[in-house]
């Protein structure tokens, strides 16, 4: 009965990284003055390793854990 507890115990503490699942976040980067795309932008999740660029028409796609912070940076420059 103890080690059917511990057990149990021990399954619930392996599923918890399993709730915190990231999500798969899309988007397009463009210029604010004439909307024409951005090619090559790249785009990190701050303070992790994961990141991307944006493809020739200026589409990204991330996984991102759950409060993220996007940091996009193009020739240089950051925003």
């Amino acid at each position: 009965m103890h080690k059917l507890l511990i057990v149990q115990l021990l399954l619930c503490l392996f599923s918890l990284p399993s709730l915190a699942q990231d999500r798969v976040v899309t988007g397009k980067v463009t210029l604010s003055e004439d909307g024409s795309v951005l090619p090559g932008v790249n785009v990190t999740v701050k303070g992790t390793s994961r990141g991307t660029s944006t493809d020739g028409e200026g589409n990204y796609r991330v996984s991102v854990g759950e409060g993220a912070t996007h940091v996009f940076s193009f020739i240089g420059f950051t925003q």
